[in-house]
């Protein structure tokens, strides 16, 4: 007999398996809950269209609908017929297909190495955002949602284990600014799950990591050198790593992966004067920083995204609302180059990449709050419009899985 919220059984005493679903709920409640916050999110451009029979370019049901509306083939989804032949479905019409499908889709996280999460932020009127949202990096197009932020917050910075699928938010401000760290498994779509705390308060700070020899390491925040790191597998409160060659906020990381090498750029002091600064650590061995080289320009409020083990780091963006992107060689001190331009002026943006595969995207920024750019790390050159945020927000942070 099925028994009620009232009673001993509810949803949440209901077991649910995960191992196929891509979901990180583990009972019936939560995974109610993951799912309604998915198709929150589900529109009809999130639908394949086949057009091998039809003569339209469209490739998914949203274009399909404009461009019959166009030609005068029709203005809604409604008037629009459906031939569910070939399919489970009952609809008989394109709006009631959408919303059938919407009745039983589950969002399947992008796999292995392919993986982004932009996490936290705040939107033009100062409200903090604890909302998560994952994309598929190689595929061109708009993120989807992930979950929540175990607390809402911005001006957080990212760490991630690489290919073993964890990804640590850490610091940030809330109204007042928090230690907290919560973690995710990029792959596995839910809300985060509480980590520990860093050693010191701080928001507006930066991260690097080196992939899957499992460490994180966060550098800087308001009025701090401080660093410190933790290990990525391991729910724990940060160590003590070292001091950055300068106090500073607002600045960004790049790191080569496995090849343990972590730099820190940009930023602004206490004094708010726009820094060039890079300094550069070895992940794996705690110490204080060495000065690396300069940016092409002093900035702060920039993001950063690199190519793994292929050494190449790519800083873009920046205050005062800069479209400069600037590249280094990673294993290799010295000074930035120019790499090209964002689609246009950004700042507060964050960062993720596919690694090796040498995609990188910034998404977000406190100019235009949605936009999401790409760029060939390994290829100088202009960035592109990838797609769309699903929340437009400023002072976000990223991990991925590459």
């Amino acid at each position: 007999m099925i028994k009620f919220y009232d009673e001993i059984e509810n949803a949440k005493k209901i077991l649910y398996d995960n191992s196929t679903s891509g979901l990180s709920a583990t009972n019936v409640q939560s995974a109610i809950d993951v799912l309604k916050s998915l198709l929150d999110s589900l529109s009809a451009l999130d639908i394949a269209y086949d057009n091998t029979s039809s003569g339209l370019t469209a490739t998914n049901v949203q274009d399909a609908i404009d461009e019959l509306a166009s030609s005068g083939g029709g203005g809604t989804a409604e008037s629009i017929s459906y031939d569910n032949s070939k399919t489970i479905l009952k609809a008989t019409n394109v709006k009631d297909a959408i919303d059938e499908i919407c009745s039983y889709i589950v969002l399947i996280p992008p796999p292995a190495g392919d993986g982004g999460v932009f996490g936290g932020g705040k939107d033009c009127h100062g409200t903090r955002f604890s909302v998560m949202e994952y994309i598929q990096i190689s595929q061109i197009g708009y993120s989807r949602i992930f979950g929540d932020l175990y607390v809402a917050r911005d001006k957080l910075a990212g760490v991630d284990n690489g290919t073993n699928n964890r990804g640590v938010f850490g610091g940030g401000e809330r109204g007042y600014t928090v230690a907290t760290m919560d973690y995710i498994n990029v792959v596995m779509l839910g809300n985060a799950s509480y980590f520990g705390v860093l050693t010191v308060v701080r928001s507006y700070l930066a991260g690097v990591n080196n992939g899957t020899n499992d460490r994180g390491v966060f550098g800087g925040g308001w009025d701090n050198n401080v660093m410190d790191y933790i290990t990525i597998s391991t729910p724990s409160n940060a160590s003590d790593f070292g001091d950055l060659t300068v106090a500073r906020n607002e600045l960004a990381g790049v790191s080569n992966g496995e090849n343990n090498r972590g730099v820190f750029g940009g930023g602004k002091d206490n004094n708010y004067n726009k820094l060039n600064i890079m300094d550069y650590i070895s992940i794996n061995s705690p110490g204080n920083a060495s000065d690396f080289g300069d940016l092409t320009v002093a900035r702060s409020c920039l993001a950063g995204v690199s190519n793994g083990t292929k050494n190449r780091g790519v800083f873009g963006g920046g205050y005062y609302i800069y479209d400069v992107m600037d590249y280094i060689s990673i294993n290799s001190p010295g000074n930035a180059s120019d790499f090209g331009d964002l689609t246009v002026k950004k700042y507060d943006l964050a960062g993720v990449s596919n690694g090796i595969n040498n995609r990188g995207l910034f998404g977000g920024s406190g100019k235009l709050l949605k936009d999401i750019d790409y760029i060939k790390i390994n290829c100088n050159t202009n960035a592109r419009s990838f797609g769309e945020l699903v929340v437009g927000r400023s002072c976000l942070a990223g991990v991925d899985n590459s």
